[in-house]
């Protein structure tokens, strides 16, 4: 069998093995001699007729050697056997120190010194040294108390201690780590190994106690602001019960806290003067997810009435479903009061400005009325004897008759000074012929006064307007053909009057050069300082654009402009009629 072990080539026999181990011999064969040919037999009869005969080769039939085969066979497996398991921990271990490299936690390893008196780092992973900000290698075979000196007041070598003593894992709460070169909060927990080495796996609870301090810090400030600021401040359900009232909130409906107004009020229902309030501002924010400036009427708890402006936004949670409204409510009932008063303020001057219209009116008819009967009269009655003198002084001197002359033409110039006087006051054919004949003969005086073309287009209406309407739209007119021919630089102009669904519409309309619509927006600031030589001083503007808006107001009309730079202006006047 030596030559065996050694044969490089031909037919190895094994007769009488063919069901014992026969594929791991034939293997251990095959790696000795890689080019032999193995072949199994029955025995060595069959074994030899198989053998070609030009080949080298060897029949197994002996048992001994056959155990020996198997022998050096198992020890060979065995051997690999050991050299795989050592390479599959290798394996492991690389596994198992990436893992630990790779998780943010922070691992350490102590070896116990001294019967568990002292304890120096073996080793720590890359989780440690971010967290402690240092290098395994300038820290690995160091006392633990030499690399982070706080550690005693940090309290964890007595645990370290204790888990050494009784093997009892345990965990050391969050605690604030400082010393002279690093500062952080740590979270630990410690296992004892069956080696005797303590393991520390711990976490940086850094970043989430400050975020936590943060939002204490917010959470006051929220709180301050809560319990602090003069607005009222809710969380409601969609129902009507208080979940969250400020201390300013239940001040406001007079309340002494917010616990005693949320323990009364069962249904926000109850502060509604108009319950119908209620069901607008639940319709609106739920149909929009909030409301700005909703104002209401609400009682307070004594029986009187306030008014509270709310905004408020629907909280959802994932689903969409609603959980509850918050917001914000402050009291303006100061501010209704005084809303309220200056409109009741408004309307008294509006009143007063209608009378003084209606005044202004009756003193112009009636100094119109006495130029006419007194002053026209008498100089009618004075051009009559003038005349009269005229023809019985024949004999005269031609300067008495001069003077004579001149007198006449000054009585005539004078009466027809008195009967413009008198248009300007009150044109007759005003209160003779109704609006639209008055303005067609003050279109035709404008045009002979200023050169513009002015057409006067329209319809009487088919009643006749109140003698007010009338004379609020004839001055309007006035005025705005007056700025026409002061501003707008426009060489035709046309007024149209008309009816429709029982409105009586006024429009004046010019090709002039416009001016920009946000001086309109502005038109009724009355003062405005400008900058002179002589310094500051208060100019009264758009006086004009102020009074027309009065004069339409106090016939209950409205008024509006229309203008564009380079494209003219258009007044238009509205007045129902009914």
């Amino acid at each position: 069998m030596e030559k065996t072990g050694f044969m490089k080539d031909g037919i190895i026999f094994i007769v009488g093995q063919k069901k014992r181990g026969i594929a791991t011999l034939k293997s251990l064969i095959k790696n000795r001699m890689p080019n032999a040919k193995v072949m199994v037999a029955e025995d060595i009869q069959e074994g030899l007729q198989a053998l070609h005969k030009n080949s080298d080769g060897i029949v197994i039939t002996d048992q001994k050697i056959f155990t020996s085969l198997l022998s050096e066979l198992t020890e060979n497996k065995r051997k690999a056997t050991c050299l795989e398991v050592e390479n599959q921990l290798k394996a492991c271990e690389e596994r198992y120190r990436e893992l630990l490299n790779s998780m943010k936690i922070g691992v350490i390893i102590y070896e116990t010194h001294d019967n568990g008196e002292t304890f120096t780092i073996k080793d720590l992973n890359r989780g440690a040294e971010a967290i402690e900000r240092v290098k395994g290698s300038d820290v690995i075979g160091r006392r633990v108390d030499h690399v982070f000196p706080g550690i005693h007041r940090f309290g964890l070598i007595e645990v370290l201690k204790r888990v050494y003593r009784t093997g009892t894992p345990e965990h050391h709460p969050i605690a604030l780590y400082t010393d002279e070169r690093i500062e952080g909060w740590r979270d630990n927990y410690l296992y004892r190994l069956p080696s005797g080495e303590i393991v520390t796996v711990y976490t940086d609870e850094t970043e989430r106690k400050q975020a936590e301090y943060a939002l204490q810090k917010s959470e006051e400030r929220y709180r301050n602001i809560f319990e602090n600021i003069s607005e009222g401040i809710f969380q409601t359900t969609p129902d009507g019960r208080y979940l969250l009232v400020n201390p300013a909130l239940a001040s406001m409906y007079g309340f002494e806290s917010p616990e005693e107004m949320k323990n009364t009020v069962k249904d926000i229902q109850q502060h509604y003067v108009n319950p119908e309030d209620r069901v607008r501002f639940k319709r609106l924010i739920e149909s929009q997810g909030y409301v700005k400036g909703f104002e209401a009427s609400q009682y307070h708890r004594d029986g009187s009435t306030i008014w509270i402006s709310i905004n408020a936004h629907v909280v959802r949670d994932e689903k969409g479903n609603v959980l509850y409204y918050e917001g914000t409510a402050k009291n303006i009932t100061m501010r209704k009061k005084t809303e309220r008063e200056l409109l009741e303020q408004q309307e008294q001057l509006r009143a007063l400005s209608t009378r003084l219209v209606e005044i202004e009116e009756t003193e112009r008819r009636r100094i119109s009325q006495e130029l006419h009967d007194s002053v026209g009269q008498n100089l009618t009655a004075l051009s009559i004897n003038l005349n009269i003198i005229a023809s019985q002084l024949q004999d005269a001197t031609e300067a008495v008759l001069s003077r004579l002359k001149d007198s006449l033409i000054i009585i005539e110039q004078t009466t027809e000074k008195i009967r413009d006087v008198m248009s300007d006051l009150r044109p007759s054919v005003l209160d003779d012929y109704g609006l639209l004949a008055g303005l067609r003969w003050y279109g035709r005086l404008y045009s002979l006064r200023t050169g513009i073309d002015i057409t006067v287009d329209g319809d009487d209406p088919p009643e006749r307007p109140s003698v007010s309407v009338e004379n609020a739209l004839f001055r309007i007119s006035q005025e705005a053909l007056t700025n026409i021919a002061k501003h707008s630089g426009a060489t035709e102009v046309l007024v149209r009057l008309k009816v429709k669904n029982s409105v009586l519409q006024l429009s004046i309309e010019d090709n002039g050069k416009g001016f920009d619509m946000e001086e309109v927006a502005h038109y009724n600031r009355d003062i405005k300082k400008t900058m002179n030589r002589e310094g500051y001083k208060e100019k009264r503007i758009k006086w004009g654009l102020t009074t027309m808006r009065e004069r339409a107001i106090s016939v209950k009309g409205n008024i509006r402009i229309e203008s564009q730079k380079g494209k003219g202006t258009k007044v238009i006047v509205d007045v129902p009629l009914s």
